[in-house]
């Protein structure tokens, strides 16, 4: 049985999420890719997508979410990876406190 290691409660969500995948410090155009949200949390961004990306990748996101019609500018770390049997890409990201639009985003969890 997995253990389960997450802190803060899950919302399930799908949305559109853009992510650029930064190198001593910069984003890298060549790694900017669009995949879609699983859930999101407090601290944190599951995702899913066509692409890999590579565990402990630092990346920056922008979560566009439809209901409130508002983009979240989010930075963070790569914290796991895993590919499904359909050759799909998930990835865990748990977002940076000096993301641009941290304070924003923690206000969607009350």
């Amino acid at each position: 049985m997995v253990e389960e290691r997450r802190q803060h409660t899950r919302l399930p969500k799908q949305e559109h999420v853009k992510v650029d995948v930064v190198t001593d410090g910069h984003p890298t155009s060549a790694e900017v890719f669009d995949c879609s949200s699983r859930d999101f949390s407090l601290r944190g961004v599951r995702l899913h997508g066509d692409h890999p990306i590579d565990l402990g990748s630092e990346v920056e996101m922008t979560v566009h979410m439809k209901a409130n019609k508002t983009d979240y500018n989010l930075s963070g770390k790569v914290k796991w990876v895993t590919v499904t049997t359909e050759n799909e890409h998930l990835a865990g990201i748990e977002l940076s406190d000096d993301s641009k639009d941290m304070v924003e985003w923690q206000g969607l969890f009350g």
